[in-house]
């Protein structure tokens, strides 16, 4: 799915080789937009913030660690520079994100999808913005929680009850919008 943080030379990153900083850029830029993407709901938005992510990250490249471990450390920035951007900005934020509810509708024709994302949509931008960013890493960019404490800079103890809080708070998003769409749609 992604490249291993092996593959890349950390001494050579360290050392700004553009090379091996560009070798870094097309490994995890899609994926980076995508995050974004899915962050800030605007495609422009995220284009711009991966470009911000890796400008920061190649200005902060020769004081990080020999033990560098390019993947979550990227999704780290690309997530404090997305909510700086928020907060100055004051953007509305609406995450794809899929769940394992069983009232989902029925995923086999094309208007069901549609709907379908847009409760998911809608029940994201409900929750808090670190929620919605746990849930978006955990689960969608598949980091492990000790990543994840490394990008979010939080305990494991934090991020296990964060993680909760936020199955928890998208479950009744989620459930509301199912009902408001279940009464717009009778």
């Amino acid at each position: 799915m992604w490249e291993s943080d092996n593959q890349f030379n950390c001494e050579a990153l360290r050392r700004q080789d553009a090379l091996e900083f560009e070798r870094l850029y097309y490994a995890y830029a899609p994926a980076l937009r995508l995050y974004l993407t899915r962050l800030c709901g605007d495609k422009e938005a995220a284009s711009d913030l991966v470009q911000e992510t890796f400008v920061k990250a190649f200005k902060a490249l020769p004081q990080t660690r020999p033990d560098l471990k390019p993947r979550p450390w990227l999704y780290k920035i690309a997530t404090n520079t997305a909510h700086s951007s928020a907060r100055l900005l004051r953007w509305k934020r609406i995450l794809p994100f899929g769940d394992n509810t069983s009232e989902r509708p029925d995923p086999t024709s094309f208007e069901n999808c549609y709907a379908e994302t847009e409760m998911v949509e809608h029940a994201l931008a409900a929750i808090k913005p670190d929620y919605a960013a746990a849930l978006l890493l955990h689960w969608r960019e598949g980091f492990s929680l000790d990543e994840l404490c490394q990008i979010l800079g939080v305990s494991k103890e934090n991020l296990k009850k964060r993680l909760y809080r936020a199955k928890k708070a998208f479950s009744a998003a989620y459930l509301k919008e199912a009902a408001i769409q279940e009464k717009g749609g009778a």
